[in-house]
């Protein structure tokens, strides 16, 4: 019959094409397949299905991608093809070449931000949080691209804490086990009280950072910030000051995550090591910083914290954040437990397995392991050393001794604060307003050294019984507070070695007495030193300080050596050549609550009740006079009791004087009551250790630049 053509059509059937022919040859053509594109389709290698395995159905889709910042994943991607010329329902899926990983917008579509590294293969490495869109090539069919969204998560914390929470994986905030993120334990006592109370006049109210106190929910149990409650017994932050005390947790990412993902998956955050934290939900939308220096966002912070609480994250409890409502994407945490915490975000689907893990390292510390305590004794009662000593007490247990920066060559760049603090106070308050200026700097974003210089001042004054008893409290500090001089040049001499040129040395109070003293050399030891609320007479730096009449019956008309020194002729000021500081620079405040009762003080002098007087007709000073234990006191010998017990000020004091000139910088001073509203209350003259961060950060901002160490 020859040759004969037919067409067969699938599912049909064709007619014998030769009747009676017992053979029959067949040579079949089949029509080239034609597709059209029915989508895409993405999985993860060993963790989806995928083309090709047995199980696979064409009616999969996409399952939920994710990823971690810093660990690279391998995805394959496929132009899923269906067939327009043959059966119905019948699909190809044509393996594709990845070209861009871009940045998906705020709505979910893609952005022109590239991100990540992504190889042609499927092979991507994110580099930053927050949903990604990667795009392939064109599908050979048509001009189509296809579009995989991965979810990228992380866990970001400021590690370097100059403010700006850097989220890329090469930035300066990433952490390791070889670099964690360094933090203090909230293991302190912030604490609104009344503060300077008066009979029938009422009290004044102050944040403070207290020796101990209890919570509403357990008054009578000394409880640490970090375990605070309400009176109902729920988690929440005891007041303003104690924000300062917690750090910013992010988890970009987090809320499109918890959208996009099945009912059936979790997320969760576990801690491995021996360290804990307490988190809440941040107020700020944006996670940023105003919670720290803002008093509306803080008091917003501590109002709502109950009902932001996440929980207490340790090693034997993990925290299960889906389920939790209005969950976003930032959080704020503090040390709860001193100690190593590898904090992660996990996710897990329906079965439970493992499907994205990031981490973040912490290293939590009791605040005292983390800047130098220097002491030349703490004991009123006892001559302060020669030498100044690291100080141990106070110190975790397992704490290994008392804390110092490691040195080498390579630190002697750094810059390195020193601070001496005041009168009347005891050492565990020494170390408080050390703490909160090491943490008020911190914020600040200081990248340098601190420590403090403690010196044997007498503290619970006034008090019923003990020392704080002694009505010569401040006059006997004085003194120790000028032989204390000795012992902060000594230590001045060291840190310049270490750091030359780099050690900046701050002061308040009678504290000053103690710098000026150590300064009092023509060897440049540190190259700034701020007088903040000075206790000492203006007069003793310049020679045209306003005087001071003092009047009957407190006039003694003793010789003021602290404005005209006796080594010097023709006369100077006893600081006339001070030159331990390259830059002097004068914090005051002209209505200084203290420094006001400091005038009282001098005008008190000679301090009969030890035995001190002056006779002005030959112009000598005396103790016990006409007693067998006399003494006649004579300058320079006795230079320091004569400061401390005879010699009346005719001055103002330096913290409360403007334009004191001398070595000081008339243009650099600052007075504290125009420019930060210290005022005229008693806890104004320590503000800048006292209140919150909030209303005193343009004061660490001043400082910090006075200081030359902001960021």
């Amino acid at each position: 019959a020859g040759l004969v053509i037919g067409l067969l059509q699938a599912g049909g059937s064709i007619a014998d094409m030769d009747p009676g022919s017992p053979f029959v040859w067949f040579y079949p053509e089949v029509e080239p397949p034609q597709f059209q594109s029915d989508g895409y389709y993405f999985g993860v290698a060993n963790t989806h299905l995928l083309p090709g395995y047995e199980s696979f159905s064409t009616t999969n889709t996409t399952s939920l991608i994710l990823a971690a910042v810093g660990t690279p994943i391998q995805i394959a991607g496929y132009a899923k093809l269906a067939l327009v010329n043959g059966y119905a329902g019948k699909f190809a899926y044509l393996g594709q070449y990845f070209d861009k990983a871009c940045k998906a917008n705020p709505d979910g579509t893609r952005s022109t931000n590239e991100t990540g590294f992504l190889s042609p293969y499927g092979q991507f490495f994110p580099i930053e949080p927050g949903p990604t869109i990667l795009t392939t090539l064109p599908d050979g069919v048509s001009t189509n691209v296809g579009e995989c969204t991965v979810h990228v998560i992380s866990l970001n914390v400021d590690a370097n804490h100059d403010g700006a929470l850097d989220l890329a994986y090469t930035g300066p905030d990433q952490t390791s086990p070889e670099h964690p993120m360094v933090f203090w334990a909230n293991n302190d006592y912030d604490r609104g009280h009344n503060v300077d109370c008066i009979p029938l006049m009422g009290c004044d109210w102050e944040e403070d950072d207290l020796l101990t106190a209890g919570c509403p929910f357990t008054p009578n149990t000394p409880t640490p910030d970090y375990a605070y409650r309400d009176a109902a017994g729920y988690r929440t932050i005891p007041c303003n000051r104690d924000l300062e005390d917690y750090a910013r947790l992010w988890m970009p990412g987090l809320s499109s995550l918890m959208a996009a993902m099945p009912t059936n998956y979790t997320v969760e955050l576990t801690l491995t090591g021996d360290g804990a934290i307490r988190i809440f939900q941040a107020v700020e939308s944006d996670g940023g910083t105003n919670y720290l220096f803002n008093e509306v966002t803080a008091s917003n912070q501590v109002s709502e914290a109950a009902s932001r609480y996440v929980g207490l994250l340790y090693s034997a409890s993990p925290i299960l954040l889906s389920g939790q409502t209005n969950l976003t994407d930032h959080f704020i945490f503090c040390g709860a437990k001193w100690g190593t915490a590898e904090v992660h975000l996990q996710v897990l689907d329906g079965d439970q397995n493992l499907v994205a893990d990031t981490a973040a390292y912490l290293d939590i510390r009791d605040v005292k392991e983390m800047y130098e305590r220097w002491t030349v004794g703490d004991s009123g009662s006892d001559s302060p050393w020669i030498q100044a000593r690291l100080a141990v007490e106070g110190l975790p247990p397992g704490s290994g001794g008392a804390f110092q920066y490691s040195y080498t060559t390579s630190d002697a760049t750094t810059p390195y604060i020193l601070h001496v603090h005041g009168w009347n106070m005891p050492t565990w308050e020494k170390d408080r307003f050390g703490e909160s200026m090491f943490k008020r700097l911190y914020w600040q974003g200081y990248q340098g050294r601190f420590g403090i210089f403690r010196w044997p001042t007498l503290s619970n004054f006034p008090a019923s019984s003990g020392e704080g008893l002694d009505f010569n409290h401040f006059d006997e500090s004085e003194q120790q507070a000028w032989e204390s001089g000795r012992g902060l040049r000594n230590l001045l001499v060291d840190l310049n070695s270490k750091y030359p040129g780099q050690v900046r040395l701050t002061a308040h109070s009678m504290g000053n007495v103690v710098a000026g003293e150590a300064l009092r050399t023509n060897t440049p030891l540190v190259s700034v030193y701020v007088a903040m609320q000075a206790a000492l007479p203006a007069g003793a730096y310049d020679l045209a300080a306003p005087f001071r009449a003092i009047s009957f019956p407190y006039a003694d008309n003793t010789p003021e050596i602290y404005r005209f020194y006796c080594t010097f002729s023709p006369t100077r000021p006893y600081f006339y050549q001070a030159g331990g500081a390259s830059a002097y620079i004068n914090f005051y405040n002209p209505l200084d609550w203290a420094l006001d009762k400091w005038i009282t003080d001098q005008n008190l002098k000679p301090v009969d009740t030890l035995g001190f007087s002056y006779d002005s007709s030959t112009n000598t000073f005396f103790q016990f006079r006409g007693q067998p234990s006399e003494r006649i006191l004579t300058c320079p010998t006795d230079t320091f009791e004569l400061f401390a017990y005879c010699v009346e000020g005719q001055c103002w004091a330096l913290g409360a004087q403007t334009n004191v000139g001398g070595v000081f910088q008339t243009s650099q001073q600052i007075n504290l009551n125009t420019a930060y509203a210290f005022g005229a209350a008693h806890k104004g003259h320590s503000g800048q250790f006292r209140s919150t961060n909030m209303k005193r950060a343009p004061f660490w901002t001043a400082l910090s630049d006075k200081l030359g160490v902001l960021p």
